[in-house]
């Protein structure tokens, strides 16, 4: 390519310059135009000195080619950076210093922009030793006379592509950490929208992450429970802290307990862009704290009621002793005398209601003994087929050699009939009764789910139905005296309080799991006798 002596003035050049200095983009591309402006006019002497130091060692290499990608022109800092010379690259077009597949879409690009200024693009150079670097091209087309060509400001980007295949794998890192991370985890717009959860969030649920993202609390959890979380995400967007929440998730008949972590996630610009949480579980946690509150309770109340009682049998004895001395005076056609006998069949039956009183508040005493648990069920066998019917199938476990228990036979008596009578009546369309017993050493990781048990062996019996079953709310009420789901004037309320009284005083315990139309267990822990049985 020639270019007559007379393309351009020293206005010309003054232009460019002027020029430049408003449209130029780098460095690069400003420097090699006023170096090539200087080259081509007729009065390039100074000019061309001046400009050619600055166009030589500029920081980026700098290439000129026409509109079929031959090169024109190079400075120092490509011939040095390439390794080739300076008049090897001037026999050279695109195609010899990109890769094949860059020069073709470099090609296209300066016919498709070649009505345009400037245009940038990202490709791969080849170098002298086959070497291929990762460059940014800052392309800026300008015109002499009638001779369009491109300046190539191209700046290695190596380093910035080490920097991004860092950044990738650190993402790829934290996602792989955030999606095994043992707590769930999730992120929300300001609308209260989820746009990522990892796989403890989806587990909890039981959705897949199409069915999560872009979905609000209302769309995903009851509504109790989402109103609580977008009142504790508001929170948090309002104040811009990081705030810690108690929340609860039902799920069907279960109930999960979490410590929710939440703070804002706020954008580079400043702007708020939703919240982030991660919530613990902590339903265990609060389990055991609910089950001691709830033994304090029951304790209080038997205290209350064996003050109670030794006063109402006082008052008892009083009424069996005047209604006696009523009926030595009366002759048995007085009238009065079957209102009296009334009276006393009362009196009786109140009776057995402060015995039952006396034995859950422990004020009563009983001849304590070593036995085995397995002989008492033996002879208990044939009472309890009676008493549960015949449309229920009884079914007896036991363990080999039990371990031998201290505590009065009419007690474990009283305690097992009580347990296989409330399971007969949740079973009124017939099931399964299951008991079975195996010896049990409580350690203390154990005692951390139920702190009131102490670390020890003991001899555990389980009887489990298929019946109803119950929710927490009255499982939670079970062992309370007067706590009923019977009909009025089919229970007492008296029957489970009994049994909680009677382990409580040798040092056992009892705990009911149940679920509605699951069924119940009930777990009694008795203490092993040391002793001979």
């Amino acid at each position: 390519m020639e270019y007559s002596d007379t393309i351009f003035e020293t206005r010309d050049i003054h232009y460019i310059t002027c020029t430049f200095s408003y449209h130029t983009f780098y460095y690069g591309v400003g420097i090699s135009l006023l170096y090539f402006a200087a080259r081509y006019s007729r009065k390039e002497g100074w000019m061309k000195n001046r400009y050619k130091v600055l166009f030589d060692n500029a920081a980026d290499a700098i290439f000129i080619h026409n509109l079929d990608g031959v090169i024109l022109e190079v400075n120092e800092t490509a011939c040095e950076w390439l390794g080739y010379s300076r008049s090897a690259l001037l026999r050279m077009s695109l195609r010899d210093v990109y890769t094949p597949e860059c020069a073709v879409i470099i090609s296209e690009r300066i016919q498709n922009n070649y009505g345009s200024g400037r245009f940038m693009i990202e490709a791969d150079l080849v170098k002298h030793d086959g070497r291929i670097v990762p460059v940014a091209l800052n392309i800026c087309r300008i015109r002499f006379d009638n001779n369009p060509v491109f300046v190539f400001s191209v700046r290695d980007i190596s380093d910035r592509e080490k920097v991004k295949t860092m950044f990738i794998e650190m993402e790829k890192r934290f996602m792989d950490l955030l999606e095994n991370f043992p707590s769930p985890v999730y992120l929300k717009d300001t609308q209260n929208r989820y746009f990522m959860v990892n796989q403890q969030f989806r587990s909890i649920i039981d959705k897949r992450n199409d069915q999560i993202v872009g979905k609000t609390d209302h769309d995903l959890f009851p509504h109790d429970n989402a109103v609580e979380f977008v009142k504790h995400d508001r929170q948090v967007m309002e104040s811009g802290c990081r705030l810690e929440f108690e929340e609860t998730v039902h799920q069907g008949n279960t109930v999960r307990r979490y410590i929710s972590i939440k703070f804002p996630l706020i954008k580079p610009s400043g702007e708020l862009e939703g919240i982030c949480g991660i919530s613990t579980e902590i339903t265990w946690r609060k389990y055991p704290e609910t089950q001691f509150l709830h033994s304090q309770r029951i304790e209080n109340i038997a205290r209350l009621a064996g003050g109670l009682v030794h006063d109402f049998n006082n008052i008892l004895t009083v009424i069996n002793g005047y209604t006696d001395i009523a009926l030595l005076k009366l002759a048995p056609d007085n009238s009065l005398y079957g209102d009296i006998i009334e009276i006393r069949k009362a009196c009786i039956l109140a009776g057995s209601f402060t015995r039952q009183l006396l034995t859950f508040s422990r004020c009563k005493s009983f001849e304590s003994r070593g036995i085995n648990v397995h002989v008492i069920l033996e002879d208990m066998n044939n009472m309890l087929l009676r008493l549960i019917g015949k449309n229920i199938e009884l079914i007896v476990i036991k363990c080999c050699d039990g371990w031998p228990v201290k505590m009065d036979p009419g007690q474990l008596w009283h305690i097992i009939t009580n347990l296989v009578v409330n399971s007969r009546d949740a079973m009124p369309a017939g099931g399964k009764l299951v008991i079975r017993t195996d010896n049990i050493s409580v350690a203390d990781d154990i005692t951390r789910h139920q702190p009131e048990i102490k670390p020890g062996d003991y001899f555990m019996i389980t009887v489990t139905d298929t019946g109803e079953g119950m929710d927490d709310e009255v499982r939670s009420k079970i062992f309370e005296p007067f706590f009923t789901t019977k009909e009025k004037g089919e229970g007492t309320g008296l029957g489970l309080s009994t049994c909680y009284g009677i382990l409580k005083q040798i040092g056992g315990y009892i705990y009911a799991e149940s679920q509605p139309k699951k069924g119940t267990t009930f777990t009694i822990y008795l203490p092993r006798y040391q002793g001979e049985s």
